[in-house]
């Protein structure tokens, strides 16, 4: 398998795997408990999701995914982006080795492009993109699809790196490498459950590893 530093294009999810989103953590966890259907269910490794289990759980979590994606763009109204340790240095570091960087999120563009103003990144990152605002919100994977169709980049070149089950189950369907952080809103059992081709317990970790 080749280094993570190895590719072209490198994807990022941005609530709870570059944006600390700790508070808002916190909150998912109690809504978690409180409401069944966010429970995930059952989390079949990816070796044994048919195509059957596969759209059955596509639907079922864009449901799911569109409430909580609503409620985060409502939540974080109240809060300040926060970047995890060593985000700011991981991403000059592959602007400076000539990566292609692209944010697509669940969350609304209005509000992603209001937080990378705020931290002042907006210009490291060549395109951002909002599921939520495409109608697309992942697992479906439309989203890097039409990422890599943009920037020109096959799927071979190309990494996902997020924090939940549901973006490594995006990646898997968009056929590019799934690269998992444990510092969001997934555990990393759930995480290593989906069998990402990398794992990291932090952004830290990644950033070490480019």
């Amino acid at each position: 398998m080749k280094r993570i530093s190895d590719y072209t294009l490198f994807v990022f999810d941005w609530d709870g795997t570059l944006n600390s989103m700790s508070a808002a953590h916190r909150i998912y966890e109690t809504i978690k408990r409180g409401l069944k259907f966010l429970r995930g269910g059952h989390n079949p490794k990816y070796s044994n999701i048919n195509m059957t289990d596969i759209k059955r759980t596509v639907k079922s979590e864009e449901l799911k995914n569109r409430i909580f994606a609503a409620a985060i763009d409502f939540l974080i109204l109240f809060m300040k982006p926060k970047l995890h340790n060593d985000t700011l240095e991981m991403l000059k570091t592959l602007r400076k080795r000539g990566k292609k960087i692209v944010i697509l999120s669940n969350g609304s563009g209005i509000r992603l492009r209001k937080e990378l103003g705020t931290l002042g990144i907006t210009g490291l990152f060549d395109m951002v993109v909002s599921a939520k605002d495409m109608g697309v919100i992942k697992p479906d994977p439309s989203g890097i699809r039409m990422v890599m169709r943009k920037m020109k980049t096959h799927a071979a070149e190309t990494v996902y790196i997020g924090d939940t089950a549901d973006d490594m189950l995006a990646a898997r369907l968009a056929k590019v490498s799934a690269c998992a952080v444990c510092c969001g809103f997934h555990s990393r059992a759930r995480l290593k459950s989906m069998e990402p081709e990398y794992i990291f317990q932090s952004i830290e970790e990644l950033y070490r590893n480019l």
